[in-house]
């Protein structure tokens, strides 16, 4: 007869410790905020870009792209949180773009929670302004760069936008105070770079990051000349924003469990290897004394 399986088989329950494990710990963080970790400290890339935040004069215009999936939500709007909230202290003129077709609507999203962050209420057209949609790619986007008065002339609630004080004077990308493109993709990320760098003239151009694009967008942070002023990466280098510009966001908040998920996944990691040591020596044990046995 073939053996009955049994109701609660070895991998199940593994893996359910496992969850446990890692899960529990967690929650603890969340609700507690014990142990308290540390913020990073600040590398040179996030001091330059608060610098170049920090000399925007209040109402000038900066060009923000929200260029990233739904998916990407949680570590991205961490990351763009800390620095839309800087900008927003700093009372400029934020103009909202996206190649991405649910990004306008991610980028209300994150508006009124950095504006929350801030003690704000924004109110459209007043304190920014959303231009929707960017369709057509890289070719829409080289068009956008040099003429963008012509290639969208109306913000998402349907009314004119160039004609706002703020962005009287803008008739091209590299008339705006600053362009900070936050994205995921690291193609996309590259698209942003080859369009708007050689254009931008003596604009300060901000990249905002994931962790899993840093290592290919940051070559154009370190060339000679750079291609991109500024770089902020992955949910560490938001937690190192917040720390360096003396605030609390989401980053911040997420700092916590975060590293304890690390720790946990490390130790689960060590202690799987050492239970597979032993078990494959008590096997090997067995296996001799069944031979010595014969």
């Amino acid at each position: 007869p073939l053996p009955q399986a049994p109701i609660l088989p070895a991998q199940f329950v593994l893996r359910l410790v496992m969850a446990v494990l890692l899960i529990l710990p967690v929650l603890l963080g969340v609700v507690s905020g014990l142990p308290e970790f540390a913020r990073p400290a600040p590398s040179s890339e996030i001091l330059t870009v608060r610098q170049m935040i920090e000399r925007l004069t209040p109402q000038s215009p900066v060009l923000f792209a929200i260029d990233y999936e739904p998916s990407y939500s949680g570590e991205m709007d961490a990351v763009s949180g800390a620095i839309l909230g800087h900008l927003l202290r700093r009372n400029v003129y934020p103009v909202i773009i996206s190649t991405v077709p649910t990004g306008p609507i991610q980028a209300e999203r994150l508006l009124s929670l950095a504006g929350k962050t801030v003690g704000q209420t924004l109110a459209p057209s007043d304190q920014y302004a959303n231009l929707g949609y960017l369709a057509g790619g890289a070719t829409a986007l080289a068009a956008f760069v040099e003429t963008p008065r012509t290639y969208l002339s109306l913000d998402i609630q349907g009314e004119r936008v160039w004609d706002r004080p703020p962005l009287q004077n803008v008739n091209s990308a590299a008339q705006f105070a600053m362009v900070v493109v936050a994205v995921e993709n690291p193609d996309r990320a590259r698209t942003w770079i080859e369009q708007l760098s050689p254009k931008l003239n003596d604009t300060p151009f901000v990249m905002v990051i994931s962790a899993q694009a840093e290592p290919l967008i940051r070559p154009y942070y370190d060339a000679a000349p750079s291609q991109v002023q500024g770089l902020v990466s992955g949910l560490t280098g938001a937690a190192a924003y917040e720390a360096a510009t003396v605030q609390s966001g989401a980053a911040s908040l997420y700092w916590t469990p975060f590293n304890i998920g690390l720790l946990m996944a490390v130790l689960l990691m060590f202690l799987g290897g050492v239970i597979n040591m032993i078990a494959g020596r008590i096997v090997r044990q067995k296996r001799r004394q069944e031979i010595k046995n014969k």
